[in-house]
Order: C-alpha cells, then structure tokens, then sequence
C-alpha cells in the first residue's frame, strides 16, 4: 500500500539498492537505518489530516491526493512494525 499511495515505484530492500549501487560502480561508505529519526513524522502527519477541513480542502485537489493522504497511515504502520524502513546510503566513485 504504501508503493501505491504514496506514488512511488517498486521499494526494494537495503540490500538490493546496496548491489545497485555497487554495480554501477560505485563505492559503499556508510549505510545507516535512518528510521527512528524519521516515523515520527508520519504520526504528526496522520494527526495533522484527521481534520474535516484539510479533507474539504483535499477533495479539491483531486484522486491521487487524497489517496496519497490515505497512505499517511500505511508509512506509518510500516514503520511500527518495522516492515518500511528508511536507510541512508553514501556512496562514492572508485
């Protein structure tokens, strides 16, 4: 749900896009699970849209909006069971 409603393409896992990175030549420095800094946004965002007025103000915007607003809860069930996670990747030229 969250690739679907947030609009994204296919996610795929830390160490997917870690051998993408590799392949394209390219050096790993640091990777880090960025996670615990970054779920709370979700939570401040679920309660920021649960006012009637922001849904009026949605409706007007279109489909995908409002579906995009829906995925609020998925990013944030994802990260409270841990199944979403957001990594940091740096890497460099060899």
């Amino acid at each position: 749900p969250i690739e679907k409603t947030m609009l994204l393409p296919k996610l795929e896992s830390p160490e997917d896009y870690m051998r993408l990175i590799t392949a394209a030549g390219l050096t790993i420095a640091h990777c880090e699970d960025m996670s615990a800094h970054v779920s709370k946004t979700w939570d401040i965002s679920v309660g920021l849209v649960k006012s009637p007025k922001f849904w009026k103000l949605a409706t007007k915007q279109g489909k995908d909006f409002i579906n995009f607003l829906k995925g609020f809860e998925a990013m944030r069930a994802g990260f409270a069971s841990k199944t979403f996670i957001y990594n940091f990747i740096v890497a460099h030229r060899s």
